[in-house]
């Protein structure tokens, strides 16, 4: 098949209006098109070859936050297309190194999550690298053109991006993973794993360089053994590198005002995490004052104008609170503050707890 003509800004292929063009690559051309049916921007890629229908059918199968979603495929005025959201955010590659860095723990457990729902689903991307994700405030994985299904994949894999395919050069699940360490590794580091780094990886990797080291291993077998399994050991790392303020057991639970020290410091530590991105657990045995403390703080920080959202367990049920804590944060706004507390049984430190994060 020829390669396709360029569209100008107003042609109609269907009921989409070409708008201007986002991208253009060996693949084909992605246009910003208007949905004239549902009054909605999409964007239209319109294929060089037709492998329309290989892509369509593998992305028609997902359905995830962090996945781009199909919304339909055509045919008109010689062109063949498929339809996706329209993402408004940049690729991976368009980002500044420090803003890499300073959201990589959303990049990576957003990227093992879509790569474990795809796996799930039966599919193999086989592309993951900065020019397939986009990043809308969470990272979005995008093109299964040299994707596969899992139960029919094998063989070598054609194509890919330079420094992010698997050194195996064959198709399976921990191709895939491969392909996310080295793309974790260049958000970090600015070059891909087989590049020299100008400075010290393990400086810049640093609790998650173990992790990493295995998803890049050469070796297939010696790679986790699913995207799932990843997330767990990422996440498991991240838990234990959280900042805890610990507070002594007391006769009575002192009131805020009477316990200075402790105030001080889970203000020091909370400030210190909001700056980053990141969150504070206060721990300690039952009673010792700890929400009290809690609620002092949510009061000091709604007083400054942060917006706290709170969400307390019943004694005995288990809170989530991790798990809620990062399902709600997409919905805070940039300066927002989300407050967990109550016993919960899963905790592995128990009595009440408050992780802040920030968007």
């Amino acid at each position: 098949m020829a390669a396709p003509k360029v569209h100008p800004p107003g042609t109609r292929l269907g009921h989409y209006e070409v708008r201007g063009i986002l991208g253009e690559g060996g693949f084909g051309i992605v246009y910003e098109a208007w949905d004239l049916r549902r009054s909605r921007s999409v964007a239209l890629k319109d294929f060089r070859q037709r492998n329309v229908r290989h892509e369509s059918s593998l992305a028609a199968r997902l359905r995830h936050p962090n996945i781009v979603s199909l919304l339909d495929v055509g045919e008109a005025n010689g062109s063949v297309f498929v339809v996706y959201e329209r993402v408004e955010g940049p690729p991976l590659a368009a980002l500044p190194i420090e803003t890499r860095r300073r959201h990589l723990p959303a990049l990576a457990e957003g990227l093992f999550r879509a790569l474990g729902y795809a796996h799930d689903a039966g599919v193999l991307h086989l592309d993951v690298s900065p020019g397939n994700v986009l990043w809308a405030g969470r990272p979005m994985l995008t093109d299964f053109g040299l994707g596969a299904l899992r139960e029919s994949a094998s063989g070598a894999v054609r194509g890919g991006t330079p420094g992010f395919v698997s050194p195996e050069l064959r198709k399976g699940p921990r191709a895939d993973l491969y392909a996310l360490g080295a793309l974790l590794w260049w958000a970090t580091t600015g070059v891909t794993p087989r590049e020299e780094c100008d400075e010290k990886p393990e400086e810049l990797l640093l609790h998650q360089r173990e992790l990493l080291d295995a998803l890049l291993d050469p070796m297939p077998e010696r790679r986790p053994s699913s995207a799932w399994s990843a997330l767990a050991r990422w996440k498991g790392v991240e838990r234990r590198r959280v900042p805890t303020v610990q507070i002594a057991r007391t006769e009575r639970p002192p009131a805020l005002g009477r316990s200075p020290v402790d105030v001080a410091e889970a203000l020091q530590a909370l400030e210190a995490s909001l700056a980053t991105g990141g969150l504070v657990r206060v721990s300690g045995p039952r009673p010792s004052g700890k929400t009290a403390l809690l609620q002092g703080l949510a009061t000091r920080l709604r007083a400054r104008g942060v917006p706290v959202f709170s969400l307390t367990a019943r004694r005995g049920i288990p809170c989530g609170t991790f798990e809620v804590a990062a399902a709600l944060r997409r919905l805070l706004p940039g300066n927002g503050a989300l407050e967990c507390t109550g016993t919960t049984r899963s905790a592995d430190l128990g009595g009440a707890q408050m992780a802040f994060y920030r968007a």
